[in-house]
C-alpha cells in the first residue's frame, strides 16, 4: 500500500503495512533533544511493537474510536513520553503523541504489560504539544 499524505504534507502509512525506517541508525541520543514539554521525557521506541493489543475496559470517553487512537499508537511518527513525575511513574502511565489516518492529532495516556496496551484517556492534542510533534516528525524525515 501506498502512504496518505497528511493534511500538513507528511506521510502516513496505513495500519497493518510494514514500515521500514532507514533512518534508525542515524538517531541522535537522547541527551541532544531539547525537550519542549518540560514534565515529559522523550522514549527512544517510535514503535511499540509491530503487534499492538488493546485493552479498552478502562477507556470510557467517547471523544475518540478505539480505531482512531491504535492509529495514532501506529502513525510511523508517533512520540512516546515517559514520565518525569513521580506521580505517573509510580502509577506506570505513559503518554503518546499521534495522528489518526483522518488526520486528527491524538495525545492519550495508557499503561502498558509490554504486549498489551491499555488506554485510559485519549483527546486532542494542544497547540504546544502539536508544535512538539511537528517538529519531531521533521527530524526524523
Amino acid at each position: 500500500m501506498m502512504p496518505v499524505k497528511r493534511p500538513d504534507g507528511t506521510r502516513f502509512h496505513e495500519p497493518g503495512t510494514p514500515v521500514i525506517n532507514r533512518r534508525a541508525t542515524l538517531r541522535r541520543p537522547i541527551r541532544d533533544f531539547p525537550l519542549l514539554l518540560s514534565p515529559f521525557i522523550l522514549s527512544l521506541s517510535s514503535v511499540l511493537s509491530s503487534v499492538m493489543e488493546f485493552e479498552w475496559s478502562l477507556y470510557k470517553s467517547n471523544t475518540f474510536s478505539p480505531e482512531e487512537i491504535a492509529e495514532s499508537f501506529e502513525d510511523p511518527f508517533s512520540l512516546r513520553l515517559l514520565p518525569d513525575s513521580p506521580r505517573f511513574a509510580s502509577q506506570n502511565r505513559f503518554f503518546s503523541l499521534g495522528c489518526s489516518s483522518g488526520g486528527k492529532g491524538i495525545f492519550a495516556v495508557y499503561t502498558s504489560t509490554g504486549k498489551i496496551v491499555r488506554v485510559l484517556v485519549a483527546r486532542l492534542m494542544t497547540d504546544e504539544e502539536t508544535y512538539f510533534y511537528d517538529r519531531k516528525s521533521k527530524e526524523n524525515l
